[in-house]
């Protein structure tokens, strides 16, 4: 068996040719090659993002790719507002007879307030249990007013109510149950309703709350 030994070298032995030759560097390993790459692809992202963003003032954005989603967007008021409705009556007590069938039928006053900047119109509704409609007013002007105890404003204009009349109906106390609640709403309105005199009263209310804006409501009672 043949035994090969390294023999030591000293200062006065000459190294084997093999190593006394210059060695070459080590090339780059397969995963350095991917930092390197990786950190030009971030390097070249990062230019590409600045340029768009620096030529981008003033350009409208592309349209986002079929099957995209995007926020949606809403038309809607803010929650918030100072908008209110007040009566002019005592609304803890049974209306007062003058306004009912059994009196004069005049409709009881209301005014309101603060109407919110946006609104084009404002427009009022007196509803009852199971929707029935005593009144519809639409077209009224945005800003603070009053209807009722013989007041209309000149641009409003009434719409038919769940009889088929036009204006107040007044509500009949022997047609209702003691205590019977009805709610008076003014709707400061950011559209026009689309509501004519000839409307019928359950689509005049459907258009109305269809329409954004604010609402402001009380509540007072029919009765003996």
């Amino acid at each position: 068996m043949t035994r090969t030994s390294r023999i030591p070298q000293t200062a006065d032995t000459p190294a084997p040719a093999a190593d006394r030759r210059t060695r070459k560097p080590r090339r780059p390993t397969e995963a350095l090659h991917r930092r390197i790459t990786r950190t030009l692809v971030l390097v070249a992202v990062g230019v590409f993002v600045a340029g768009a963003c620096s030529r981008g003032e003033g350009k409208t954005l592309r349209p986002p790719p079929s099957g995209a989603t995007a926020p949606l967007r809403t038309t809607a008021p803010p929650a918030t507002s100072a908008f209110s409705l007040r009566a002019e009556f005592d609304t803890t007590r049974p209306l007062d007879r003058e306004h009912t069938c059994e009196g004069r039928g005049e409709a009881p006053r209301f005014t309101w307030s603060a109407v919110p900047a946006g609104s084009v119109e404002v427009a009022f509704t007196v509803v009852g249990p199971g929707d029935r409609v005593f009144w519809v007013v639409t077209g009224i002007p945005a800003a603070p007013g009053s209807l009722g105890g013989g007041n209309l404003p000149r641009e409003a204009n009434e719409s038919l109510n769940s009889q088929g009349e036009v204006g107040w109906h007044p509500p009949c106390p022997g047609d209702l149950q003691d205590g019977e609640v009805l709610t008076a709403t003014a709707w400061a309105l950011t559209e026009h309703p689309g509501v004519r005199p000839d409307t019928p009263a359950s689509q005049a209310m459907a258009r109305i709350r269809a329409v954004p804006g604010w609402s402001s409501s009380v509540t007072f009672i029919v009765g003996r």
